[in-house]
């Protein structure tokens, strides 16, 4: 294999409101969450999953939603499950442990799931997945999910799993110097990119025969108009980590290696894999 392969897994959809996103406006602070909104401030959003086919291993970025949304229209648990901030749309065979046999994988055959970060529709498929080798999150995500008393996350979304935290090391890469490479070889490099987490992680896959790259930003933004106007999406753990990883994310796109950038929920991406 002297390419790796990028499969673009849609697991299903969310209505959220418009300003969640980013591309709508409202002098309401937490309009957000869709509270007193009409429903026609609502846009639907794919949730995406990315399974990668590298030489070193079978990896899975994120997992979707889980088993209680398939085929139904339910808040999300964790935050979501408060205010209905997510409102999920599954159906029967986009769950992540169907779509990893249509592209002719067992659970079993996964070396590595590594979640962006902890939020429902990004770790609801955990439980699904527990026959993978190694399930990973970054250490700052998985300190602050545990937390108790914590509005946002849902800890029964990775109890029972082999779930455990990687550790960024200062480096001179992201918006915070801080990376993870898997492989120890520049080609699956995992960096700190936190502001709609505070331990978000997004990726770059480097091609293995040139510099060329790809970044899967994960939940930075939802769209590209995020990072190249600098418009703040609703769900934040910090506005000031936020501005910076997009930011970082605006420079990345004029870098000449750089052949795209991947938000999760971006509607507009619509290619089913690529190889790099």
């Amino acid at each position: 294999m002297n390419q790796i392969k990028v499969h673009f897994i849609r697991t299903g959809s969310v209505l959220v409101d418009e300003t969640l996103t980013g591309q709508g406006d409202s002098r309401n602070p937490i309009a957000f969450t869709g509270l007193f909104r009409s429903s026609n401030h609502r846009v639907e959003v794919p949730v995406s999953c990315y399974l990668i086919e590298h030489p070193k291993g079978l990896i899975l970025i994120d997992t979707g939603m889980g088993k209680e949304a398939e085929g139904k229209v339910t808040p999300l648990p964790g935050l979501v499950r408060k205010n209905k901030v997510a409102i999920p749309n599954v159906k029967v065979g986009e769950l992540i442990d169907d779509q990893i046999k249509e592209l002719g994988f067992n659970v079993s055959d996964i070396d590595y799931v590594i979640l962006s970060h902890l939020d429902g529709d990004h770790a609801g498929g955990l439980q699904l997945l527990k026959e993978a080798k190694t399930m990973m999150i970054s250490n700052e995500e998985y300190q602050k999910a545990n937390q108790q008393h914590s509005i946002r996350y849902n800890t029964a979304l990775w109890q029972g799993t082999s779930l455990q935290p990687f550790y960024f090391k200062d480096t001179h890469i992201g918006p915070q110097k801080k990376s993870f490479d898997l492989f120890g070889d520049g080609t699956i490099t995992l960096v700190h990119t936190p502001g709609h987490s505070v331990g978000l992680t997004s990726f770059i896959i480097k091609s293995l025969r040139n510099d060329d790259y790809i970044l899967l930003a994960s939940d930075v933004g939802y769209y590209p108009g995020n990072w190249r106007e600098l418009r703040l999406p609703g769900i934040l753990s910090s506005k000031k980590q936020e501005k910076r990883s997009l930011q970082w994310v605006q420079n990345i796109e004029k870098d000449r290696h750089c052949l795209g950038i991947y938000a999760n929920h971006d509607p507009n991406v619509t290619i089913d894999e690529l190889s790099i």
